[in-house]
C-alpha cells in the first residue's frame, strides 16, 4: 500500500480547525477532523482605545505611570498569546503532523486583490503587481507576500497579504518549541482554495453564473464565477450574530453586488460555512427570494472518500464546516498549487527549502523497493514499533513541558488580575468624572475620530455636511466607491442608510449618499477604533 497524508489547519477568528486527508494508492480518504476555539489569540493585538485611556488615567495623576500601565498591559497580552499558542499545539499534537505536508490559510483582511487582462507577461506580472498595488515603502521593507491565478480565458487575478501570516509564524514558533520537524506545502487566501473547489467539482455551463456564500465565524465571503472562471469576490461585514439578521444582511449584499456589476449572480447559489447558517432555515429563506437554478449546500467532494470512524461525525451537514481546510488538504496531496494554480502560494520564500515534492521519482521507487524487502522481516516491525514508542514519548514529553508552561501561565495571570484590580477601579472612577464634565461634548469628539479614521480608510470618499437630527446624526457624503456606502453605514450600530443617487464629478462616476445615526452609548456601545 503506497500513502501520503496532508495536513490543513484553518483559522476563522479564534476557531481553529484541522482536517487530516490521505492519498492511499489512488483513493484520496478524510481521515480525520477536529477543532478548538482559542482562549486568546495567539497574536498580541494592538488595543488603541486601551491605550488612549491608559494616557488619560496618566494624566489624571494616577500612582502608576504610563509606562508601567503600558508596561503591564503588554506583559498580560504575552501571556494571553502563550495561552492561545497552547490551545493550537495541543490540538496538533492530536494528529502525526509530521507524518506529511501542512497547510494553511489566511486571514482576509490582510489581502488586497486585483484583476488584470491577458496583456500582461506572466514573466512581469509579480512586478506589477507590487507596484500597483504596494506603496514604494512597503515594497522597501518587503514585509508583504504575492500570487496571482489565471483563468482559462487568460484573465488574471492577483492578491497581496500585507504583514506577516500569524498562524504560520505560530506554528513555527510551536515546531521549533517542540522539535517537531513540520514539513510546510503552502499558505492560500481562502477565496482562491474556495475557486479550487468549485473548478474541481462542480460543472457549469460556459455561460452560467455561480454564487458561492461562504458564511463563518468571521470569514464572510461571496465569490462571483462565471462557469469555471472567477469573476468577482466580496466580502460581507455582519455585526450581528443572530441568525436571521445574518440571513438577511447576506442577501442584502448578495442584491447590492449583483446590482453593481449588472450580472445574474444568483443563478446557482451555493452556501458553506457554519451550522448557524448552514440548515433548512437558510435554504428556505434564499428559495422564497432568489430564482436561483441551483440552490444548495456546498458538499460534493466528487473524489473523496471518508473513513469509516469518521462517518458518524462528518455527514452533509458538517462537511461544509471543513471544507476549506480538506480543500487545503487535498491541494497539497495533489500538488495542485504548482499546475494552473502555480503562483498560488502565500508561504514566505526564505522557507521554500521546507516545502517537499510529492511526485514520485526513481530514488522514491527503490525505496519502495527496500521497504518491500524489509516488510518479509521481523526487522522492520522492529523498527517501526521502536519508532513508535520514540513519537509517543516524545509527545508526552511535550504534553508535560506544555502542562507546566500553562500552570505558569495561570499563576502569573492571577497575580497580574489582582495587580491591576485596584488600577482598573481608578481608571473607571476617572472616567466617569471625565464623562460628567464634557457630556455631550465627549459624544462628538468620539463620533468625529470614528467618521475621521472611517473616510481616511475608505479612501475616495468625503463628507459633505453633518448635522444633529432625531435624536442621532446625519451625513450627506460622497463616494466613488458603492460598497463603502455599506461600510460607512456600519462605522456605527444601527446606521440607516436614506439615499443613494449617482452623479458625475469632473467626468467622474460618483456616489451621493445620506446616513441616519444614532447617538452612540459612549460607555457600552461604541465601537472599537481602528
Amino acid at each position: 500500500m503506497n500513502k501520503k497524508t496532508a495536513f490543513a489547519v484553518f483559522q476563522d477568528g479564534q476557531t481553529i480547525k484541522i482536517a487530516q486527508v490521505s492519498l492511499i494508492d489512488t483513493e484520496i480518504v478524510l481521515e480525520k477532523v477536529d477543532k478548538t476555539t482559542l482562549s486568546y489569540p495567539f497574536y498580541m493585538k494592538e488595543n488603541k482605545e486601551m491605550m488612549e485611556m491608559f494616557k488619560a488615567s496618566a494624566e489624571m495623576g494616577l500612582e502608576s505611570s504610563l509606562e508601567e500601565m503600558i508596561e503591564s498591559y503588554e506583559k498580560i497580552q504575552q501571556e494571553e498569546a502563550l495561552s492561545g499558542k497552547n490551545d493550537l499545539q495541543d490540538l496538533l499534537l492530536k494528529f502525526p503532523i509530521t507524518d506529511g505536508l501542512l497547510s494553511l490559510n489566511t486571514i482576509d483582511q490582510n489581502i488586497i486583490s486585483n484583476n488584470y487582462d491577458s496583456s500582461f507577461s506572466k514573466a512581469n506580472i509579480t512586478k506589477k503587481i507590487n507596484r500597483e498595488m504596494l506603496s514604494n515603502e512597503e515594497i522597501k521593507e518587503k514585509n508583504f507576500y504575492s500570487c496571482y491565478l489565471v483563468n482559462e480565458d487568460q484573465e488574471i487575478h492577483a492578491s497581496i497579504h500585507q504583514g506577516q501570516i500569524e498562524l504560520f509564524e505560530a506554528i513555527k514558533d510551536i515546531a521549533k518549541r517542540t522539535n517537531l520537524p513540520i514539513k510546510f506545502s503552502h499558505v492560500n487566501s481562502n477565496e482562491i482554495t474556495i475557486i479550487k473547489f468549485i473548478t474541481d467539482n462542480y460543472s457549469f455551463k460556459e455561460n452560467e453564473f455561480v454564487l458561492l456564500l461562504y458564511i463563518g465565524i468571521e470569514i464572510k465571503i461571496g465569490l462571483v464565477m462565471k462557469g469555471n472562471n472567477f469573476v468577482s469576490s466580496f466580502h460581507i461585514d455582519i455585526i450581528d450574530n443572530e441568525p436571521n439578521v445574518i440571513r438577511n444582511s447576506v442577501f442584502s449584499k448578495v442584491i447590492l453586488e449583483q446590482e453593481r456589476l449588472g450580472l445574474p449572480i444568483s443563478q446557482n447559489l451555493l452556501l458553506a460555512g457554519e451550522d448557524f447558517f448552514i440548515n433548512e432555515e437558510t435554504l428556505n429563506f434564499f428559495k422564497v427570494r432568489t430564482e436561483s437554478l441551483d440552490l444548495n449546500f456546498l458538499t460534493e467532494f466528487s473524489n473523496l472518500n471518508i473513513d469509516s470512524s469518521l462517518q458518524k461525525v462528518i455527514n452533509e451537514k458538517n462537511i461544509c464546516e471543513f471544507l476549506i481546510p480538506i480543500q487545503m488538504a487535498i491541494d497539497s496531496l495533489l500538488n495542485r498549487h504548482t499546475i494552473r494554480f502555480q503562483t498560488t502560494n502565500l508561504i514566505p520564500n526564505t522557507l521554500d527549502n521546507l516545502k517537499v515534492s510529492l511526485k514520485s521519482n526513481w530514488k522514491s521507487f527503490l525505496l519502495l523497493l527496500f521497504i518491500a524487502y524489509f516488510l518479509s522481516t521481523n526487522i522492520f516491525s522492529f523498527v517501526m514499533n521502536k519508532s513508535e514508542k520514540n513519537q509517543k514519548e516524545k509527545q508526552l514529553e511535550v504534553l508535560k513541558i506544555n502542562i507546566e508552561d500553562k500552570a505558569k501561565v495561570n499563576n502569573k495571570i492571577s497575580v497580574q488580575i489582582e495587580q491591576t484590580k485596584s488600577s482598573s477601579i481608578k481608571i473607571s472612577k476617572n472616567i466617569d468624572i471625565i464623562n460628567s464634565l464634557t457630556g455631550d461634548k465627549n459624544q462628538w469628539r468620539k463620533i468625529l475620530k470614528v467618521l475621521s479614521d472611517g473616510f481616511s480608510k475608505y479612501q475616495t470618499s468625503w463628507i459633505e455636511s453633518i448635522s444633529e437630527k432625531n435624536n442621532g446624526f446625519y451625513i450627506t457624503a460622497y463616494t466613488s466607491k458603492r460598497k463603502n456606502i455599506t461600510n460607512i453605514a456600519n462605522l456605527f450600530d444601527a446606521g440607516k442608510i436614506e439615499r443613494i443617487e449617482q452623479t458625475e464629478i469632473v467626468g467622474k462616476r460618483m456616489w451621493l449618499f445620506n446616513i441616519q445615526f444614532e447617538f452612540p452609548n459612549i460607555k457600552n456601545n461604541m465601537k472599537e477604533e481602528n
